[in-house]
């Protein structure tokens, strides 16, 4: 299915456009990027309704530089398909693509004014003071633990992703649309494991009075959306991704990754595992490095 067009504040600049033409150009004979260079085509090209395609593109791409042929649209949980697959130093790897395109909320937080110059500006307030409460930094991050979980349930089972015993699996989402320019680290822990991993400061909470309640995450044990108990069962990683800068290298540099710590019980295991990661990792982009 399509995706919508962008808003103001999903944008498809002339350097991701630029990228992409470039990693087309250089994908166009390789097979396992023929169905989704088709969809790009038959979507509008290089156009903005495509982010998501491109987002996907731009991960494969980053495996091909490293000399890995990856499976695209593999085989999943539950009938469905897995964006990639492959296979690196003997381990396993199923990665799916999410794109966090701009809630209901966030476009109604936005207005536009044209001031006496003829300037048009947008402006984009999210708060708990808003009349709608979900027009908040507090609803966006109850909305993207939802999202998130949904992806790995469907029809009270399993989805998508493969016992965590099978492979290493990891959701990568693009995190650009969040709280208008795509949150911040303190943002991702509280999505990902809950307020309890954030200083205090930082912690978001939902409800009044009694009803008030920290917000947990998607890992967190205190979640009760559906597709959270698949979720803790079968996700071994979270990949946040916020890209801002779009050259060759840049795609990898931008992920951050928050592991289960239902699956992980050390640091050491956290590492352990990826160091079979194929793309290049610093140390600071696994967020929980110490469990």
């Amino acid at each position: 299915m399509a995706e919508k067009a962008p808003g103001f504040f999903d944008t498809f600049t002339g350097d991701e456009a630029a990228l992409m033409e470039t990693i087309m150009a250089e994908l166009k004979s390789v097979p396992w990027a023929q169905p989704l260079l088709k969809d790009i085509a038959d979507n509008g090209g290089l156009c903005g309704a495509n982010m998501a395609r491109f987002f996907e593109l731009r991960h494969g791409h980053a495996l091909h530089k490293t000399g890995i042929t990856p499976g695209y649209e593999v085989p999943g949980e539950g009938a469905s398909t897995i964006d990639f697959g492959f296979t690196n130093k003997g381990h396993t790897f199923k990665v799916e693509m999410m794109r966090l395109t701009e809630t209901a909320a966030a476009r109604a937080a936005t207005t536009e004014e044209i001031d006496e110059h003829g300037t048009r500006w947008v402006k984009r307030i999210l708060s708990l003071a808003n009349a709608d409460k979900k027009q908040s930094g507090e609803g966006e991050t109850l909305k993207a633990v939802e999202r998130i979980c949904q992806k790995c349930e469907k029809g009270g089972k399993p989805y998508k992703f493969l016992p965590a015993a099978e492979a290493i699996n990891l959701l990568l989402v693009d995190f650009r649309t969040f709280a208008s320019r795509g949150g911040d680290l303190y943002d991702y822990l509280h999505i990902a494991l809950g307020g309890l991993y954030v200083k205090p400061p930082y912690r978001m909470y939902w409800g009044d009075g009694k009803s008030r309640k920290l917000i947990s995450g998607v890992f967190s044990p205190h979640t009760t959306v559906k597709g959270v108990v698949e979720v803790r069962e079968r996700l071994h990683f979270i990949g946040i991704v916020n890209e801002r800068r779009f050259k060759i290298g840049d795609h990898a540099q931008a992920i951050n990754f928050v592991a289960n710590p239902h699956l992980f019980k050390t640091s050491h295991e956290v590492r352990a595992t990826l160091q079979n990661w194929p793309l290049p990792l610093a140390p600071s982009q696994v967020l929980n490095s110490v469990i």
